[in-house]
C-alpha cells in the first residue's frame, strides 16, 4: 500500500478519480445519445400516431349509440300523436328533418372512415405510413366534430320542445 502522502497515491488516487470522471462522461454522452435517438425515432412517432387516431375513433364510436338515440327521439317528436303532421309547424319539421339528415351524415362518415382506414402494416414504408396517419388524424377529426356538432343540434331541438 503507498502512503497517502506520497507522489504514486496521488498519482493513483488521480487516475482513479480522472478514469472515473470519464468514465461518467463516457455514461452521460451514450443515455444522451440514446433518448435523442429514441426521440427522433420515425418508427416510434407513426406508431404514437396510430395510436392517437385510434384514440379518437373509439372516442368518437362511444358517440353511436347516442345518434340512434336521438334519431329515435327525434322521429317520435316528429310522430308525437298530439300534432297533426298536415297541419303542424312547418318549421320545426324542417328542424327535425334537417337534424335526422345531420346525425345520418355523422353516422355514414365514421362508417365510411371505417371502411377506407387501413392500419398500416410491419413492413410499410415508415415516412408514407406517418403522411397517411397524419391525413387520416385529420379525416377522424372531422368525422368527430360532425358528430358532435350533430348531437348538439339535435339535442337543442329535444330541449327545446320537451320544454314546451
Amino acid at each position: 500500500m503507498k502512503p497517502k502522502g506520497s507522489l504514486a497515491y496521488q498519482f493513483s488516487q488521480s487516475y482513479v478519480m480522472s478514469s472515473f470522471t470519464r468514465m461518467k462522461q463516457y455514461w452521460v454522452c451514450l443515455v444522451v445519445s440514446l433518448i435523442m435517438i429514441a426521440c427522433n425515432n420515425p418508427r416510434r412517432e407513426m406508431i404514437e400516431l396510430q395510436e392517437e387516431v385510434m384514440a379518437i375513433h373509439d372516442s368518437s364510436m362511444v358517440k353511436m349509440d347516442a345518434i340512434y338515440r336521438q334519431i329515435a327521439q327525434l322521429r317520435k317528436l316528429q310522430e308525437h300523436p298530439g300534432r297533426d303532421p298536415v297541419n303542424s309547424d312547418s318549421i320545426l319539421t324542417e328542424e327535425i328533418l334537417d337534424a335526422i339528415t345531420k346525425l345520418r351524415t355523422a353516422d355514414d362518415g365514421m362508417l365510411d372512415w371505417m371502411a377506407n382506414y387501413k392500419a398500416p402494416t410491419e413492413n410499410a414504408d415508415v415516412e408514407e405510413s406517418i403522411q397517411y396517419l397524419e391525413t387520416e388524424r385529420q379525416r377522424i377529426k372531422e368525422v368527430d366534430r360532425r358528430i358532435n356538432e350533430s348531437l348538439e343540434n339535435g339535442q337543442a331541438i329535444l330541449d327545446r320542445e320537451n320544454s314546451n
